[in-house]
């Protein structure tokens, strides 16, 4: 979980493309195999009309769709979109 205070989709998005990208570039040698690193995100903007259990759900509902396009299009973190509600 990342919590950004103060910045807009554009600036998060970015944040986070950084993040996604420097984990592409890691692996891990597990016993002779190479496992990819990689991550998905999504997010929610908190305001005064929305509970913070609600932001978090709604934050939840947007990283599993952005999973589930990532592994459909069977891409990495590059500079794709990331999902904010």
């Amino acid at each position: 979980m990342v919590i950004f205070t103060q910045i807009n989709a554009a600036t998060a998005g970015r944040v986070l493309g950084k993040i996604g990208r420097a984990l592409q570039n890691l692996s891990l040698d597990w016993y002779g195999q190479k496992i990819d690193f990689g991550a998905s995100f999504g997010g929610a903007f908190v305001t005064q009309e929305r509970s913070y259990a609600e932001v978090y759900k709604l934050a939840d509902q947007a990283l599993y769709a952005h999973k589930q396009r990532r592994h459909a299009e069977n891409i990495q973190n590059t500079t794709e979109e990331y999902d904010w509600i």
